[in-house]
């Protein structure tokens, strides 16, 4: 998905994009994008053997440098795209937009003259949020909230999305709730039944809207992956779950930073933490001081300022 929002931003500049996936990949393509990019089925090796192209961006965490170097002589540019800094690459470009990340993480792990950009800055985040961006953050925090964005993206980890749900309800009675989920999540029917019989429950399926419902929320609920920086550009005061290793260390140091609250969905804690982070959320100052801190961090422009460093390269 990150992939998708980067391919958009060139694409407004005359760039045309093939995307090399797995068939799960192109499902999710056909979905979000329609018709807008070729599909190839496949690694980038085959693809690079099926077609001529400028430049591949690899996303990919179980790529290796090896493989890297192999792709490269194919193609006059690799950009690579990281965040987790563990891992050798082969790239003239390497994006990371981790929080607190610095250039001097890649030390070693890149060519000498390879460029890096890193921090939330080049967050992959779509225009719609960007756009939103002056009209959430001017508004004035409301005494309690009233409306909560609850969405943990595609993967739906454990059924938490019908979990979660659960335990805001439990403690927020009365406040309305969007729910954003793919039309294969886990928790989709539990919720389908609740939603029957709750008229503040509203579920969106497979939704391309997701900027406005976000923007029209007072605390937002969600996974702390991608969707952290989408919550970040509006300044949405946040409960971020933890639901995979890649994500424990970057939530974990916004946490401590003021700039989200957190829970780890793997912890034996896990409905005692997020009941007391919710009810936190409910203080008004409190939500004031995470909309303030977390909108500093990430302003929703790093795919346009990642597809005009490339073109320079």
């Amino acid at each position: 998905m990150r992939c998708l929002t980067l391919a958009h931003a060139l694409s407004q500049r005359d760039v045309r994009c093939t995307f090399a996936v797995a068939e799960s990949g192109a499902a999710l393509l056909h979905r979000f994008a329609g018709g807008a990019f070729d599909i190839v089925l496949g690694s980038p090796a085959h693809a690079l053997a099926t077609g001529r192209y400028d430049a591949l961006i690899v996303d990919d965490y179980a790529a290796s440098v090896g493989q890297e170097r192999l792709w490269r002589k194919h193609a006059p540019i690799l950009v690579a795209i990281d965040d987790l800094a563990d891992r050798r690459h082969a790239a003239d470009l390497v994006v990371d937009p981790g929080y607190g990340r610095r250039a001097s993480d890649y030390d070693g792990l890149t060519p000498p003259a390879a460029k890096r950009l890193v921090g939330p800055g080049f967050a992959l985040v779509r225009p719609a949020f960007a756009a939103l961006r002056g009209q959430t953050l001017a508004r004035p925090i409301a005494p309690a909230p009233r409306r909560a964005f609850v969405s943990f993206g595609l993967s739906d980890v454990d059924g938490v999305a019908a979990r979660a749900t659960a335990l805001i309800r439990a403690k927020f009675p009365d406040l309305s709730l969007d729910i954003a989920l793919a039309s294969d999540a886990q928790s989709l029917p539990a919720l389908q039944a609740r939603a029957a019989a709750d008229a503040k429950l509203r579920l969106h399926v497979d939704t391309a809207d997701v900027a406005a419902l976000m923007a029209a929320a007072d605390i937002g609920v969600g996974a702390g992956g991608a969707s952290t920086w989408e919550r970040a550009c509006l300044g949405l005061p946040t409960l971020a779950v933890i639901v995979a290793d890649n994500q424990r260390g970057t939530i974990r140091a916004m946490a401590a930073e003021g700039a989200l609250l957190a829970v780890d969905l793997h912890a034996k804690d896990f409905e005692a933490t997020f009941d007391a982070a919710l009810i936190a959320l409910g203080a008004a100052d409190v939500r004031s001081a995470l909309r303030d801190r977390s909108a500093k961090l990430c302003d929703g422009l790093g795919a346009q300022r990642i597809a005009d460093a490339i073109l320079a390269l």
